[in-house]
């Protein structure tokens, strides 16, 4: 997949500048920091020149313009931070019986329990407000990840590294994507589904596809980093981060192809460059990040569409539950997407639909204030691409930054 790099226009006052063709690289006082810093909770809107607070709303809007339903869409953000909360809540008080919680058509949230949901259990939906069913499954969500991660194991020794293990709570099953039929020729695809159905008693599909399973994207959250004043997009840049000292940076995704050194990021709404100085990244089990220090303090906004909107980070998302609904947004393809999540690869999450392209790697992936995520690329999942990405709560684990919320 192409990386997006690209030539670059720039406009400043007047003068025109091609970077491809040309050795000017910015001066050491080019960095200027943001005109403010957007108060909690809003969105600077250049349109009218005025601060908002209906964040939701306008992510509902951008669902409706993709084909979901506004009203559903609506009502799933309202809850959506208080859902998340109560299924990391059930997951630590009932890890033996609760599988999860996912959306069921419109607005009726459904929880899965091994047997009959526990009283406590019970009033911790009732107090979310919302129509929610009993959904009576065979495994925990606890269970189902020790099979996957014991399926994982077995295709690592035989050779399968390329693969994709992605869990569709809503059935209770393990799908695998493993790439390039000719290694898959080693092993007929019967005698390697049964041998990964005697290791698992989760039920398990298989798809063997041509070509890679999944495809990492390289290319003030929302805007551009540069391998070079010369190369031109590399990433797009998410949430910012602070460390436990309380230095500010921004971040990205880890396999970005930036150098160990200065790099450089472009404020294409406000056509200002910012040197980067690199700091540390990790791609593994935590997800796929990297950051970044400038020479400037940090706020905690972020662009999210073309327009120049600024928005506020009030939040990290603490949890996923299919069919929530996130937007997210990177510099190659320019656009905003709107879809819903659906699978669990790792502690990766997917949503249903792709729309991203080389280069919006590292992009914010979020819901009105909340900060849910970094952009990191495509997996094939059940005969389709979805979109993936790194959790942003997860980047402390990772990093030991923090996703900077004030």
């Amino acid at each position: 997949m192409a990386t997006g790099k690209r030539a670059r226009t720039l406009t400043l006052a007047g003068i025109v500048l091609l970077f491809a063709s040309s050795t000017l690289v910015p001066s050491a006082d080019a960095t200027a920091p943001q005109p403010f810093d957007v108060p909690d909770g809003m969105e600077w809107d250049p349109s009218i020149g005025q601060f908002r607070s209906d964040l939701i709303e306008r992510d509902a809007a951008v669902a409706a313009e993709l084909g979901a339903d506004y009203g559903v869409t609506l009502g799933r953000l309202r809850v959506q931070e208080a859902i998340g909360k109560a299924a990391e809540a059930l997951g630590s008080t009932y890890p033996e019986t609760f599988g999860g919680l996912h959306w069921d058509e419109g607005l009726t949230l459904v929880g899965q329990f091994k047997g009959e949901a526990p009283g406590a259990a019970s009033r911790i939906l009732d107090g979310l407000g919302v129509d929610w069913k009993v959904q009576s499954v065979k495994f925990t969500g606890q269970e189902i990840n020790e099979q996957r991660d014991r399926i994982r194991g077995a295709l690592d020794g035989m050779q399968f590294t390329d693969s994709v293990m992605a869990i569709d709570p809503r059935d209770q099953r393990i799908m695998v994507t493993i790439a390039d039929r000719a290694s898959a020729s080693r092993i007929a695809l019967d005698e390697l589904t049964q041998a990964i159905e005697q290791l698992s008693s989760v039920p398990v599909s298989i798809d063997v596809v041509d070509g890679p399973a999944m495809v990492p994207l390289t290319v003030y959250g929302g805007a551009e980093l540069d391998a070079s004043a010369l190369e031109g997009l590399e990433c797009t840049n998410g949430f910012n981060v602070v460390s436990g000292s309380g230095t500010t940076g921004l971040a990205t995704a880890g396999h970005c192809d930036l150098p160990n050194g200065p790099a450089f990021y472009w404020d294409w709404y406000h056509g200002v460059y910012h040197y980067t100085t690199y700091k540390h990244k990790y791609v593994g089990s935590w997800g796929d990040f990297g950051w970044y220090t400038t020479t400037y303090i940090e706020t905690d906004d972020f662009y999210h569409n073309n327009t120049g909107a600024l928005r506020d980070v009030s939040s990290v998302m603490p949890n996923f539950g299919v069919g929530f609904p996130l937007n997210y947004y990177g510099r190659a393809s320019k656009t905003e997407f709107s879809s819903n999540v659906g699978y669990f690869v790792d502690n990766y999450v997917c949503v249903y639909n792709a729309g991203v392209t080389g280069g919006d790697s590292g992009g914010p992936v979020y819901w009105g204030g909340s900060a849910a995520g970094y952009i990191m690329g495509l997996a094939n999942i059940s005969g389709s691409w979805r979109m993936c990405f790194s959790q942003a709560r997860l980047i402390t684990n990772a990093l030991l930054v923090t996703v900077k919320t004030n």
